[in-house]
């Protein structure tokens, strides 16, 4: 690992960094405990990198007949978990079998952005999708109208990305800053004391954890009134009925999926 008087100057650009930041003696893992993250990441690693880029390349392949703005966005999402996966799993499992950082200070930022901006990309994405399906439900015919609007899955697309974007590059401009996060990582400081970097820490939970948190609550909250609302407003009728149960066992199925999701990637990358 370098030096820390050189990892400060490149991370801060000044050397009025306050060195009482207790961010490289934080919890050092044993060796076999390394060994044990590696091979996990590593396994991950090599069965998730396939199965991204393979959803996204049949995506491609379809993409005439895959117009709707779901399946963009389920393609974007692929995307991004794949650049997750190449980067920060083969890095970090690698760094995890050498027991150190071996990829120096511009590997550390490289890596950190990377990671920050993917997980706050597919907390976006997981959001734009339930409002998307809100929307869906609880307007269709509206929906149906400018659903498949090519502008619109752009723009659906992009939102994840720039709210991603948005929130990783703060650290590269002084606002917080990445480091090393104990011996075979890099992350946000967590650890500093200073003030703006304090805030920024509320900010970004805030910011990307309890409101897309609240938001997909809320739209998937919604969705399932409206559709048990629907199921009484036909009547009891038994294949009706049936059906929407069927429904609402799948809106349950997926509201759990997403929200593991969500704190899954909160868990990753915080």
């Amino acid at each position: 690992m370098n030096s820390s008087n050189s990892s400060e100057e490149f991370f801060n650009g000044t050397d009025d960094y306050d060195d009482s930041t207790p961010i490289l003696a934080a919890l050092w893992f044993s060796e076999s405990v390394d060994l044990i993250f590696g091979s996990l990441l590593a396994l991950i690693t090599i069965m998730g990198i396939p199965l991204n880029f393979s959803v996204f390349a049949m995506f491609i392949k379809y993409r005439k007949e895959m117009t709707s703005r779901t399946t963009w966005l389920m393609m974007s999402l692929a995307l991004s978990d794949g650049l997750m996966a190449i980067v920060g799993g083969t890095m970090f499992s690698i760094s995890s079998f050498a027991h150190e950082w071996p990829f120096g200070d511009t590997g550390c930022v490289v890596y950190a952005y990377i990671m920050y901006m993917t997980g706050c990309a597919d907390i976006g994405h997981l959001v734009v999708i339930s409002v998307d399906r809100l929307l869906a439900i609880t307007s269709p015919i509206k929906y149906r109208s400018w659903g498949n609007k090519p502008i619109l899955n752009i723009v659906a697309v992009i939102v994840p990305w720039v709210f991603g974007n948005f929130w990783a590059v703060m650290p590269l401009f002084g606002l917080q800053r990445y480091t090393y996060e104990g011996a075979t990582s890099c992350s946000i400081d967590w650890l500093s004391k200073k003030p703006a970097d304090v805030a920024y820490n509320y900010m970004i939970f805030i910011g990307t954890y309890f409101l897309p948190l609240a938001t997909m609550i809320f739209s998937y909250g919604l969705i399932f009134s409206t559709v048990k609302a629907a199921g009484k407003k036909f009547g009891a009728d038994d294949a009706a009925s049936a059906k929407k149960r069927e429904m609402e066992m799948k809106l349950a199925k997926n509201f759990s999926t997403v929200i593991c999701r969500c704190i899954g990637v909160v868990v990753e990358n915080f």
